[in-house]
């Protein structure tokens, strides 16, 4: 089987994403913004492209936990 991938510019759609972003927190009127992050590809990925839209100060970063992890389960014990 043969796949045909389509042409792809990462810098023209970076680009792209970054200026959707920029367009839509002026126009809701948002100036920062809080973003939930689990280390995975898809929430990093997001968390770079916001930080190249809107300054750093204006970013609120919230882990998000993708496994259980030991010391809560130990402390849910408590």
């Amino acid at each position: 089987m043969t796949y045909i991938l389509p042409a792809i510019n990462p810098e023209k759609e970076k680009k792209q994403i970054v200026q959707f972003i920029k367009q839509t927190l002026q126009k809701e009127g948002f100036q920062n913004v809080v973003i939930g992050v689990s280390g995975g590809v898809d929430s990093t990925t997001s968390l770079y492209l916001l930080k190249e839209a809107i300054p750093l100060k204006n970013i609120f970063p919230v882990h998000l936990y993708f496994r259980l992890n030991p010391l809560l389960i130990s402390l849910q014990k408590l």
